[in-house]
């Protein structure tokens, strides 16, 4: 078990040392990579950490004691600023967000460091630090419910940030966002399984088995799968674009000003612009993008949209998609080609997408509609 162990360990700090390398080679300017390279770093204490408590390295304990300790209360305020910073590019972000970081600061100094120096060199930082130490599991029990609270938080500010976007970006859900919920999602799992752990502890006290590392197998677990994923397709470990800012898509009341005639001519501009060039068929087009093709502004293009046309960017623009494909699909002139590669070649960027919202708008999957239409 013990040979099982220190494999996962090592295998979980190489795992986490190629992310950081990845991470690394993408734009070093960028908040959000130097955000998830602390927090990797974090994660590699905490496992050099656990592999001093399986082979009894005193030294290395001690060295990575503080900060695997604090990681808990870390992760959660790292992970909802990271969040923001992929949507916000601002250099001052970090100190606006100062305020999430006082508790893991006030837990380092009157708790970790206390127990660390009362534990190894017998000396009292602060009184009753002996009764601290007696309620250890308890407070991990509270740190993890912390975190818990911080993850559903973040989860929550990105689906309202996804929304929104979408009235900016027309292959929105393309972009690598699906491996930050990967990211959120596996750590919950996470956080649950070592509440289990400590409800085991508490009514297993005499078990030879270290609960704890069931916790950290299923973080190397984590690390596994973040890192093949994110190795398989490296632009999903940090993604590139950053929507700044990012504002209600609904821009309520921009059209007010604007002449009923105007808004209707735009409207049939937007439809026009669609079918004669064939903007769709761009797989990062934007909001912005379509704004410049009509001569109007991003704020009043998209009022015009989720107002006037009852839909958002993001809608418009892939039912303009969809709708190519079934025409291309009819013609026998793509007979040549796949259906992805009918659906890549109508500005679609993922398969997954790509089959969701063709069988939501029509009730069958893309095979289907040709073997109907052959």
């Amino acid at each position: 078990m013990e040979t099982v162990l220190n494999f996962l360990l090592i295998s979980g700090i190489v795992i986490n040392t190629i992310i950081i390398w990845l991470l690394t080679k993408t734009n070093k300017s960028a908040l959000p990579q130097k955000i998830l390279i602390a927090l990797f770093i974090g994660i590699i204490f905490l496992l050099v950490h656990f592999y001093s408590i399986l082979n009894k390295i005193k030294f290395l304990y001690i060295l990575t004691f503080n900060i695997q300790d604090v990681i808990t209360l870390l992760v959660g305020p790292l992970l909802y600023i990271y969040v923001k910073s992929l949507f916000f590019e601002d250099k001052e972000l970090i100190k606006k967000n100062r305020i999430h970081f006082i508790l893991p600061i006030i837990y380092l100094v009157f708790y970790s460091i206390p127990i660390l120096v009362f534990s190894f060199f017998k000396i009292k930082l602060i009184p009753f630090v002996e009764k601290l130490i007696n309620i250890n599991d308890f407070i991990f029990v509270i740190e993890d419910f912390y975190l818990l609270a911080y993850l559903i938080l973040t989860l929550i500010l990105l689906n309202k940030y996804n929304k929104a976007a979408k009235s900016i970006y027309s292959n929105l859900k393309d972009k690598e966002l699906r491996w930050v919920k990967y990211m959120l999602f596996g750590t919950i799992l996470v956080s649950i399984i070592d509440i289990f752990t400590y409800i085991y502890d508490f009514f297993y006290v005499n078990s030879e088995i270290d609960s704890a590392f069931i916790t950290v197998i299923f973080v190397v677990i984590l690390l596994y799968f973040l890192g093949y994923y994110g190795i398989k397709q490296s632009a999903i470990l940090v993604p590139e674009f950053l929507l700044n800012p990012v504002k209600n898509s609904k821009s309520s009341g921009s059209l007010i000003n604007m002449e009923a005639t105007k808004v209707n001519h735009f409207v049939s501009k937007i439809n026009e612009v669609l079918i004669k060039d064939k903007l769709f068929l761009d797989e990062d087009l934007t909001l912005h993008k379509l704004a410049i093709a009509i001569s109007l502004s991003d704020k009043k293009l998209s009022a015009i949209i989720n107002q006037e046309m009852d839909t958002s960017f993001y809608d418009l623009i892939n039912s303009y998609r969809i709708a190519e494909f079934k025409r291309r699909i009819i013609s026998k002139k793509y007979n040549n080609l796949t259906l992805l590669g009918i659906a890549y070649d109508c500005g679609f960027k993922s398969k997954s997408t790509f089959n969701r919202l063709f069988k939501l708008k029509n009730g069958i999957s893309p095979s289907e509609f040709k073997k109907i239409n052959s």
